[in-house]
């Protein structure tokens, strides 16, 4: 229910409540390896980024793709472990990658249910997680280089708030409550008509 989904956020808003401060965080890159296990922060380059900026980091981001060459990819249990062990809290971005060939289909067919078994383990792998996850999904969609972009192939911007909210509700009814959704538009929006 609505309200049950209002009060789950506000207690899991309260377990990372840092009263008069933000929350400074990074992705860190050590560009040494390459392909999908790499886009993770690991304990050493945290560490050696705290250590240049003086400062502990509260988040730390990772990207995931759904697929590669038709296949999905896994729940990545290793990275947001690895998050958790140097005391960052994940903001996973679920970026729906390699999925189809048109902008079109892609998000017509995430909201088909086309893709439901990634989405599930997801929320199997997320449920499970002890610590609050922030999930960020399909970022920067107001820009035209992303194929699930509302510019991109003339797609209408409404296909992607279809997917996002098809996406977003899956989870909700699974009732996983310790997920914080996060909306990330670009600074500005190419076109900008």
């Amino acid at each position: 229910s609505s309200s049950s989904t209002v009060s789950a956020t506000a207690s899991l808003l309260a377990t990372l409540s840092t009263t008069g401060r933000c929350y400074l965080g990074a992705f860190v890159d050590d560009a040494t390896s390459s392909g999908d296990t790499a886009n993770i922060t690991t304990p050493t380059d945290m560490s050696a980024y705290e250590t240049l900026g003086g400062k502990a980091m509260a988040l730390s981001m990772i990207y995931q793709s759904f697929s590669s060459g038709g296949t999905l990819y896994p729940y990545p249990t290793a990275n947001l472990d690895a998050v958790r062990s140097y005391g960052a809290t994940p903001v996973l971005t679920i970026e729906p990658w390699d999925l189809v060939t048109t902008s079109n289909s892609l998000l017509n067919g995430i909201t088909a249910g086309s893709y439901d078994s990634f989405l599930s383990a997801m929320v199997r792998g997320i449920g499970a997680y002890s610590n609050p996850v922030l999930v960020r999904f399909a970022h920067e969609m107001n820009g035209n280089w992303y194929p699930w972009s509302g510019a991109s192939n003339s797609q209408l911007p409404t296909r992607y708030i279809e997917a996002y909210r098809y996406v977003h509700t899956y989870f909700a009814n699974a009732g996983v409550s310790n997920v914080l959704w996060v909306w990330c538009p670009n600074a500005n929006s190419v076109p900008s008509e």
